[in-house]
Parts: C-alpha cells; sequence; structure tokens
C-alpha cells in the first residue's frame, strides 16, 4: 500500500502505522493483535495502540484512516 492512502482500519495488516482521517493531531496509532472484545452492543476485532500505550484500544473497522507505514518488528 503507497504511503499517505487513505482506506479504513479492517484493511490494515498488523504492524501498519497509521493516523485517523480527522484527527487535527495526527496522532499516530499502530494496529496490534488482541482477541476479540465483546460488548452488550458490539464486538470489537481490530485494535490500535499508539507508543504509549501498553494495550490496544478498540477501534471499529469502518474507521477510515491515512496508511503511513508498514512497521516490521
Amino acid at each position: 500500500m503507497e504511503r499517505n492512502t487513505k482506506t479504513l482500519i479492517k484493511e490494515l495488516q498488523i504492524g501498519d502505522r497509521f493516523y485517523k482521517c480527522r484527527d487535527k493531531n495526527k496522532i499516530v496509532f499502530e494496529k496490534v493483535y488482541e482477541p476479540f472484545k465483546r460488548t452488550n452492543y458490539r464486538t470489537y476485532a481490530n485494535f490500535a495502540k499508539t507508543d504509549v500505550q501498553l494495550r490496544g484500544v478498540p477501534m471499529n473497522g469502518d474507521t477510515e484512516v491515512i496508511f503511513l507505514r508498514h512497521n516490521e518488528n
């Protein structure tokens, strides 16, 4: 995928770095693997975290993001 491409978070791979489309501060997230999280209303399958967070934050799969790069660790 090309840098600065607008896409959905569900189309990214684990390790891809991105920021949300409508984020003025352009906080960079990295998609990480977490087991599914079920709530009373929704099941989350996509998780992302910043460099300072320990665990991934659940995100809706239709969240529009700007792809930056793939982080190979």
